[in-house]
């Protein structure tokens, strides 16, 4: 009703999110004609389930990637201009489809200018991430059942606090005496400030993770995996710890949860990262 009453004053519209977009489109662009077009992919839905078809091996999976992969080109086609996060995301849309017009807008994140609490008062890690989205669940499930077990039996005492609302069964079947399992919290202060690590386990996915800017933000380290690092302009040994296997990803999170140099390093130079 709005639109169809104020519509020629809209100079401009930005549709966010290809599964809301692609409805939303066709009718806006009747109701207001005369304005420029703009879709924000958040990220790039078609390489997100691409990613997660791959990880399962699953054929029906990669069918529905590749119509969801049209869908959203064709979307990308029928707009004025495109925006993306990530470098990675505009130079794949580039090269299936020079012809669209991709700008690449980075998400923002305020870095902390407040000295946080050193290594040696902060114990344990955390995870964060809403539980309807799934890569998500899988990340948490993976870690819990695959890295945990490895890390165990080099930090005594380590725990896990999974926060996030909506957790499925199988996320609340991970509770243990070490992992908790905390749904929803109003504020990630006290885990910013008060756990040693973040971990952002994620095995597919796309667009550039918040849960990793977060973390980075306030000097807390974030040990994660190659998905979680894209876009971020993260190296390996460098600025962060990255690794996709079990044992790998273990060893990262001993070493980073040990050695208090290691930790001060990757505090500062992950904020260093955010600020450039």
């Amino acid at each position: 009703e709005h639109f169809k009453e104020q519509g020629s004053r809209y100079e401009l519209v930005v549709v966010s999110r290809f599964h809301i977009a692609k409805d939303l489109t066709k009718t806006l662009r009747e109701l207001v004609p005369s304005a420029k077009f703009v879709f924000d992919t958040v990220d790039l839905q078609f390489l997100r389930a691409q990613r997660e078809a791959e990880l399962v091996d699953h054929q029906d999976l990669l069918d529905k990637a590749e119509e969801v992969k049209h869908a959203e080109l064709a979307l990308a086609e029928s707009v004025d201009a495109t925006i993306v996060v990530s470098s990675i995301e505009q130079q794949l849309l580039q090269s299936i489809a020079p012809q669209l017009d991709v700008h690449l807008i980075s998400l923002i994140q305020e870095v902390s200018n407040e000295v946080a609490p050193g290594v040696e008062q902060r114990r344990g890690a955390y995870f964060v991430g809403g539980f309807e989205h799934p890569p998500n669940v899988d990340a948490v499930v993976w870690f819990v059942q695959e890295v945990m077990p490895l890390v165990r039996r080099r930090v005594p005492g380590f725990e896990l606090s999974i926060i996030g609302s909506k957790a499925t069964p199988e996320v609340q079947e991970l509770a243990a005496p070490d992992v908790h399992i905390l749904g929803h919290v109003q504020d990630l202060d006290p885990f910013l400030s008060g756990c040693r690590l973040s971990v952002a386990p994620l095995r597919f996915g796309a667009g550039i993770k918040g849960k990793v800017l977060q973390s980075l933000a306030a000097g807390l380290p974030c040990v994660m995996t190659t998905i979680a690092a894209e876009g971020i302009g993260l190296e390996d040994e460098v600025n962060a710890l990255i690794a996709d296997e079990p044992e790998a990803f273990a060893e990262h999170v001993v070493r980073a949860y040990r050695d208090p140099e290691l930790w001060s390093a990757l505090s500062e130079k992950g904020r260093q990262t955010l600020e450039q």
